[in-house]
């Protein structure tokens, strides 16, 4: 080859090499680090956006850990309150007994009363004192979305298409239509669709209930269980188009998912505790007849904070079972997460010595290329 000195094709070589080469070590320094793969979009293009999902997903399901955390407290505190009220209850009709009882004097009815009047006074006040972050629980302000029935025309009856029940497990306000499909073409409908106008939700009939028994339809996708009964379909008009509203409560749905679907939502009553909600405002056992009428009202009274108490607890053991499964859902994604993210030492240390050498091989060599061009000095001499 002829000797050049404009051109040095040797030495532009070892340079190609060499900025690869420090390119490649600069992205393993950056790697190690911050103890990430992906520091750019550039590193992974898809990579990258199936992180930003996954952090997107795990900080969701951190906060509705938190949510479900906080109903947990919620109900507990309503619980509490619910046992006193309880416990006042019992005292209440141990009164009543002994008011009714003949060997009393009117002076003895009169101060067991007034113990009486005293303690159903309690049980308002404790109703109205009970709140958690200020929302007050058991004065029947929390409450759930429900079924308005005056805006609703289903029912159990033949004529109205056979619907026994319809249970909400997370539906949003407004107004659901129901409908009868036939998605197969051949002229049977097999199918029962309810739509909120937005959201249709289908879901396979099964076959008509026997006389005396039930069948279940849970419309997960809008937060919609349906009971249907024998006279499902025997008649028309059938519950084609037939509809309810569900109307919005003021509490009681609690966010323990990260989508905005039904099964994403939790929702439930907490009762009316007060004396007028339990029904025994005004009770007195100033007589024997009213110390007898009062017992029945109070049996009614602890029955009804029996089974509230029972309700809460179950959907406290709901939502136990709801936290663990988030934190396993946010320990698998973070997992996932740190497959696809995380760095690996052990082969970006190997691959950082590798490039490390062909830093410095390179440099030599850019060394020795650019001395190339020396020897045209010795033509000129």
């Amino acid at each position: 080859m002829g000797f050049r000195i404009r051109n040095n094709s040797a030495a532009s070589l070892a340079y190609k090499s060499y900025s690869k080469a420090q390119a490649d070590l600069e992205k393993n320094i950056q790697r190690l680090a911050s103890g990430l793969r992906i520091n750019s979009a550039a590193d992974d293009i898809s990579g990258a956006a199936m992180v930003t999902r996954m952090d997107n997903q795990i900080r969701g399901l951190q906060e509705a850990s938190k949510n479900a955390k906080g109903a947990s407290g919620l109900l507990k505190m309503a619980e509490s309150g619910l046992s006193e009220i309880n416990g006042i209850l019992s005292r209440l009709r141990e009164l009543a007994v002994q008011a009714a009882s003949d060997q009393l004097t009117s002076d003895d009815r009169r101060n067991i009363n007034l113990e009486f009047e005293q303690l159903t006074g309690e049980v308002g006040r404790i109703a109205r004192f009970v709140e958690y972050n200020d929302i007050k629980l058991l004065n029947g302000d929390f409450t759930a979305n429900s079924i308005d029935q005056a805006l609703s025309n289903y029912g159990p009856t033949a004529a109205e298409g056979g619907i026994s029940d319809i249970k909400l497990t997370g539906a949003l306000p407004g107004t659901y239509t129901f409908s009868l499909e036939d998605l197969d073409g051949d002229g049977t409908d097999e199918t029962m669709r309810i739509s909120d106008g937005t959201v249709t939700d289908d879901v396979a009939l099964p076959a008509i209930p026997a006389a005396g028994e039930t069948e279940k339809l849970t419309f997960s996708q809008l937060g919609v269980v349906v009971t249907i009964n024998e006279n499902f379909g025997l008649v028309v008009p059938n519950v084609e188009g037939r509809y309810f509203n569900v109307a919005e409560g003021t509490g009681g749905t609690v966010q323990i998912g990260i989508d905005d679907t039904a099964d994403s939502r939790l929702q439930f009553s907490i009762m009316d505790a007060t004396s007028v909600g339990l029904g025994i405002d005004g009770l007195n056992v100033d007589s024997v007849a009213n110390a007898r009428a009062a017992m029945t009202q109070l049996d009614g009274a602890i029955s009804s904070i029996s089974d509230e108490r029972g309700k809460l607890g179950s959907v406290q053991n709901r939502l136990e079972f709801t936290m663990s499964n988030l934190a396993n859902m946010i320990q698998a994604i973070d997992s996932s997460r740190s497959a696809i993210r995380d760095v690996d030492f052990a082969k970006e240390m190997t691959d950082m010595a590798r490039n490390q050498i062909l830093v410095q091989s390179s440099s030599s060599i850019l060394a020795q290329a650019n001395q190339i061009n020396q020897s045209v000095l010795g033509l000129l001499n």
